[in-house]
């Protein structure tokens, strides 16, 4: 893989990273510190990344609402991102 696909591909993690996938920020961080240095094992971590994709695409959280309640369910998330 030479530099110019490795780029793209580590820049369309950083998308996933930032709109979709916040808990791979230390991942793509480093991967993205060696746009210059390329060696074979980085695009090997990048293959894994995308395995990774591939396999835990069907999780996710799905909320559903109960008929019994009378009131409005209300749901208030907290996160500590320093």
């Amino acid at each position: 893989m030479s530099c110019a696909p490795y780029a793209t591909v580590v820049g369309s993690l950083m998308y996933e990273m930032v709109f979709n996938i916040p808990y791979i920020t230390h991942g793509v961080g480093l991967l993205a510190r060696f746009m210059s240095k390329l060696g074979n094992e980085h695009s090997t971590i990048v293959k894994q990344v995308f395995k990774y994709f591939c396999g835990t695409s069907v999780y996710g959280l799905c909320y559903e609402g109960r008929p019994i309640l009378d009131r409005a369910l209300n749901i208030c998330g907290f996160v500590y991102a320093d």
